[in-house]
């Protein structure tokens, strides 16, 4: 799949996701106290070397951006709503892309897989920064924390054994089913409908 293919793809999702994820967050805070939820940032980070790149990955639907190539820290984006007292058997439901660039092209990204995990969400004392942790073949943990990648974080990118801990997601063939986007779509129609066009 050629880069062009790739982005065009990519725009369509974001498109599509835009409607779920205003029908979502109207859903999810008009449902839910602040008492017992609050919105956390998400943000990603893979340790998968200098030649992988996510670019795409969703936290229950809602967009996480992207992680650039050689890991470190993908952007921070608003929001998922997460508990304010963690609760054993706390999950999220991930999904995320993996592109590399080969030898060969260097500069043209290619599809390696799409995964889908049900991912544990580690126990946390306070809420802070919703953190994505990507590793290779599919692996992934999610963190709660307050400091980013290095230092303080709960994760430390300089211990092989991090990876021990984390889920293994499953191969998808692609992020959302033809199901899911038409559920979205009915949603995002009824809430137009109920509540008009935000533009």
């Amino acid at each position: 799949m050629n880069f062009f293919r790739i982005a065009l793809r990519r725009w369509r999702l974001l498109l599509l996701l835009l409607a779920v994820v205003s029908i979502g967050g109207y859903a999810a805070y008009t449902s839910i106290t602040k008492e017992e939820f609050m919105p956390d940032s998400i943000g990603g980070v893979h340790h998968m070397g200098e030649k992988f790149y996510i670019s795409d990955f969703f936290v229950n639907g809602y967009s996480g951006s992207k992680v650039g190539r050689g890991g470190g820290g993908g952007s921070l984006v608003c929001c998922v709503a997460i508990p304010k007292k963690w609760r054993p058997g706390l999950t999220a439901d991930v999904r995320w892309e993996v592109l590399y660039f080969s030898d060969d092209e260097p500069g043209v990204p290619k599809l390696e897989a799409m995964y889908r995990a049900e991912v544990p969400v580690e126990k946390y004392d306070e809420t802070g920064n919703f953190w994505v942790h990507f590793y290779p073949n599919g692996r992934i943990r999610i963190v709660v924390s307050n400091n980013g990648p290095g230092g303080h974080h709960p994760i430390l990118n300089d211990n092989p054994d991090e990876v021990l801990r984390a889920t293994v997601g499953v191969k998808i063939n692609t992020l959302f089913t033809d199901e899911e986007v038409e559920a979205a779509t009915r949603k995002e129609e009824k809430r137009r409908k109920n509540h008009g066009d935000w533009r």
